[in-house]
């Protein structure tokens, strides 16, 4: 078979400046086209710059007013807070006035109620010094006796441990007994053991003065000699020496200073109920018989083992109580 031969082809043919006409009017065109899109394009990006520009500027417009808002609310809250405290002040203020007030008021009555009180204690006093003043005597105390004998225990518990002279206490109530006595005109002291305690007037009254006062208690606190603690033998001395010498219308009182008994306290009562007897007509006894004690201890009621000095005691009231007279206590 043979082959067929083609015709030759031509470059520059119709068809060829067809396309070329055609793709020429396509970029043309597409320039056309560019052109204005450009310049829509470049005016709407200046538009969106420029509207950018002012939304920025409005923000930070805005955001300026947001900031001056804050500070303008946080003064407002710091003057309302200070306010707030201002009046929180005024009303604490007016408070302590008031109290201030009503304690002023309260020291005025107060200042008042002293002046008053110091007025009538004033009053008080000046009523009370307008009075003679005068001591008032132990009740009970025999005032009306003129003759007074005291029977003193000298043993070694009345006296002073240092000096061993007799006990300033005993000297005291000593003395404190004939300044409370007004009627007394004589005077005795005998010791427990039933000796004269002065070197004067053994046996005999001593008429009462104050020398005679004086030495006498000056004597009796230096008195050397020890004494039973048993008032028997000196109230029998007195009995049987000095009553005897009185006149009827004398008052005869004996005293009775002691810390101690060694004897048995009935025996002891029924030896003074028979020296010193009721009298069957007048129904009295020649003499009253009052006790001085000085106890070492203070204790309570105890059966059985009782001190010396809570028996003293106890038989001295007794004896007091059946002899009209009084018991005084007084410490060492």
């Amino acid at each position: 078979m043979k082959r067929k031969i083609r015709a030759p082809t031509e470059i520059f043919s119709l068809s060829f400046l067809d396309c070329l006409c055609c793709g020429f009017g396509a970029i043309l065109l597409l320039f056309l086209l560019t052109i204005g899109v450009s310049n829509f394009l470049g005016d709407t990006h200046t538009d969106a710059e420029s509207r950018i520009r002012e939304l920025r500027d409005s923000l930070m417009e805005k955001r300026e007013q947001a900031m001056q808002g804050e500070q303008a609310l946080s003064e407002a809250e710091r003057r309302a807070q200070s306010l707030n405290l201002r009046r929180q002040l005024q009303t604490d203020n007016r408070s302590l006035r008031e109290m201030l007030t009503e304690a002023e008021s309260a020291i005025t009555s107060l200042r008042q109620s002293v002046d008053e009180q110091q007025s009538a204690v004033a009053a008080a006093e000046r009523l009370l010094r307008s009075f003679p003043y005068r001591e008032m005597p132990p009740i009970g105390l025999p005032t009306e006796a003129t003759h007074v004998v005291f029977v003193i225990d000298t043993s070694g518990s009345m006296r002073d441990n240092f000096s061993g002279r007799m006990h300033p206490q005993v000297v005291a109530r000593i003395a404190y007994v004939l300044e409370n006595l007004p009627e007394v005109r004589f005077i005795q002291f005998i010791d427990t053991s039933g000796r004269y305690m002065l070197s004067e007037g053994g046996g005999v009254w001593l008429r009462d003065n104050p020398q005679r006062r004086a030495t006498a208690l000056q004597l009796i606190r230096d008195y050397p000699a020890p004494s039973a603690s048993d008032p028997e033998q000196g109230m029998r001395r007195a009995f049987n020496d000095l009553l005897p010498l009185l006149d009827a219308s004398d008052e005869m009182a004996m005293f009775i200073f002691g810390d101690d008994v060694r004897r048995a306290t009935g025996t002891l009562l029924v030896a003074v109920d028979r020296m010193n007897p009721v009298d069957p007509i007048s129904g009295k006894r020649s003499a009253t018989i009052s006790g001085i004690a000085f106890p070492m201890l203070v204790r309570g009621f105890q059966l059985g083992n009782v001190d010396g000095s809570t028996r003293f005691a106890n038989v001295m009231r007794e004896i007091v109580h059946d002899h009209g007279g009084i018991l005084l206590l007084s410490h060492l």
